[in-house]
């Protein structure tokens, strides 16, 4: 009796916890969950997301000329029941693909082709969304300006950097000329195109072509590029 009462006091002999214990605890967090999810089974949700536009597919003799790099859309989302917030993970909406785009079968260029926005044009990170429904764009439609592609050999204009300008200097490069591939209005009207800046002075540097807006390349992309000093030019007077 006295080893049973000293065991009690230091704490060694505990009991075990009952069985039943966490069961009450579990079945209310189970029944939260269920009532959770049978009230909102029929309620509706809105979810506004805004997504950046990829350009359409266009035929190889034709070419976008409008820059999207920066459009975007925003798009109301709606939806039923518990399935729109798992939608959310794993069925995420990403961009406003516009897919192929139909220029129609002839007509002038440039062309300005209002493109109406509808729910297959949202692309998604993994399978499409079992609930949502794209159902609000703003905008709802997308101007695109399309030309005909054209190209054409143009002089090389290579600016000068620094103090010195580069009309002092004798212009040494590798190519004078380059051909470039673009929208046909552009070309057309084209006089030169540019590079990137050369210091007068310095050893030949290569030097990238910068295309403008409207002239998707050049071949070839760089060319090489100096500014020289003039080499005197002595005469002999005979008299």
């Amino acid at each position: 009796m006295k080893k049973v009462l000293q065991e009690g006091r230091s704490g060694g002999t505990q009991r075990p916890a009952r069985p039943g214990r966490w069961l009450p605890w579990v079945f209310s967090v189970v029944l939260a969950l269920i009532l959770w999810i049978t009230a909102i089974t029929d309620r509706s949700f809105t979810v506004s997301m805004i997504l950046p536009v990829t350009p359409p597919a266009l035929p190889g003799e034709l070419m976008l000329m409008s820059d999207l790099s920066a459009e975007s859309v925003r798009v109301d989302f709606r939806g039923t029941g518990a399935q729109v917030m798992i939608d959310q993970f794993f069925r995420l909406p990403s961009v406003i693909s516009l897919g192929e785009l139909d220029t129609g079968t002839g007509g002038d260029f440039p062309q300005t082709i209002s493109y109406q926005l509808t729910g297959t044009n949202v692309s998604f990170n993994g399978p499409r969304s079992l609930v949502l429904s794209a159902e609000v764009f703003s905008p709802a439609t997308v101007l695109l300006l399309v030309d005909r592609k054209m190209n054409r050999s143009v002089p090389v204009n290579v600016p000068s950097e620094g103090d010195i300008p580069g009309r002092f200097m004798w212009p040494v490069f590798s190519r004078y000329s380059v051909d470039v591939t673009g929208a046909a209005t552009v070309i057309i009207a084209m006089d030169s195109i540019g590079t990137d800046p050369v210091l007068p002075g310095e050893e030949p540097v290569r030097v990238a072509i910068v295309p403008p807006q409207g002239v998707s390349g050049s071949n070839p992309r760089t060319i090489s590029a100096s500014y020289i000093a003039p080499v005197p030019v002595v005469y002999e007077v005979s008299e």
